[in-house]
């Protein structure tokens, strides 16, 4: 897509959203960007249907994406729609060009359309079930779960939507330990650490599950779901969250976790996978400010390597500490002083936490 393309997704975006506004023929049968001059690429999604129609459906998704999981704010949904155009462009030069540009675009709509749930709900809805029809109700599940504020109206809804998928995998050998204390659909429903362990189930049979941010943005409880479950590889396949794209960028942050991430020594065993997930929670719980879980446990550890990495890595380590206290203040309400402490001590967990990656294995 060129620049004018993404122009003309936003208006086409701009569009969808003025119901008395009556969009022509001639703009449906085409996709988001010009067909005057295409490229290669362009002019295959020009000359097909199903492919023009994927490429207007990104542009609706994309424009409610950008928003982010926050009432108000930006996310990264810019720099990884970029990321997925070179992708498109230079992966599918080459071979079977429509199926290629075809599955390109439903990765990169499922993933839109999760973002989107909160802001263009039947657009967001109307793409899962295209995609995956099973999965769909769960998504449904998960929205009704998010904004129905009626515990009981929250509760009946969401049992309706799960009860046939609840009834498929209750009894499934991985299942039944985790659902011991969660007889029935009903039961699932009705909280949100029996709702988080469903959508953990769910995702480890055979439902396509990521965590809309929004729902942890809406219902903090559910947070649960990125627990770590089995202690093994199984962990790897439970349910994640996209907030590392819906919310705001933290540059100096990422970067400085990524370097204390690179000098722990390769895991060895299955528990990696749950290690790797406890950290992505962590992560999770920094990026929605949530204090609450920000514990960090000095038992009977030798922190030598950790203050090594702090030594030298003083003027980063703070660069990322500014950063998330201006990122506390502007998206969380938090005054600028105790938003500078709570940003040292969320520094300070997510190091621990990447120090512990494979202090087991």
């Amino acid at each position: 897509m060129k620049n004018s393309g993404v122009l003309r997704m936003a208006l086409l975006a701009a569009l969808a959203c003025n119901a008395n506004f009556a969009l022509d023929a001639p703009l449906l049968d085409q996709p988001s960007f010009s067909c005057a001059s295409p490229t290669k690429i362009e002019a295959a999604i020009c000359a097909d249907p199903a492919l023009a129609a994927r490429d207007r459906t990104m542009a609706v998704l994309y424009a409610a994406a950008r928003g982010g999981a926050l009432a108000s704010g930006s996310s990264q949904e810019e720099s990884e729609q970029k990321k997925w155009l070179k992708l498109r462009n230079e992966g599918c030069s080459k071979g079977d060009l429509r199926q290629c540009l075809a599955d390109a675009y439903d990765d990169r709509l499922q993933a839109l359309a999760v973002a989107a749930l909160f802001r263009a709900h039947d657009a967001a809805m109307a793409e899962l079930t295209r995609e995956n029809p099973k999965s769909a109700p769960i998504y449904e599940a998960i929205y009704g779960y998010a904004t129905i504020d009626n515990p009981r109206e929250q509760a009946a809804a969401v049992e309706k939507l799960i009860a046939p998928i609840f009834a498929t995998i209750h009894d499934n050998p991985w299942a039944i330990s985790q659902l011991r204390d969660i007889p029935d659909a009903r039961t699932a429903a009705s909280s949100d650490h029996s709702f988080a362990v469903f959508l953990d189930v769910a995702s480890v049979s055979e439902y396509t599950l990521t965590l809309p941010c929004g729902a942890l943005v809406r219902r903090p409880g559910l947070m649960q779901a990125l627990d770590s479950r089995f202690g093994g590889a199984i962990d790897g396949d439970l349910i994640q969250s996209d907030c590392f794209a819906t919310m705001p960028p933290l540059p100096n942050l990422d970067r400085i976790m990524s370097a204390a991430v690179s000098v722990q020594p390769n895991c060895e065993g299955t528990i990696r996978f749950s290690l790797s997930r406890d950290y992505d929670k962590k992560r999770v719980a920094v990026l929605l400010h949530r204090p609450d879980l920000w514990k960090i446990d000095n038992a009977g550890e030798d922190t030598h390597a950790v203050d090594l990495f702090r030594l030298r890595n003083r003027d980063r380590l703070d660069a990322a500490v500014t950063e998330l206290a201006t990122y506390y203040s502007q998206n969380f309400a938090v005054s600028p002083q105790t938003s500078r402490t709570e940003g040292i001590k969320a520094v300070e967990y997510l190091l621990r936490g990447a120090f512990d990656l494979c202090e087991v294995g």
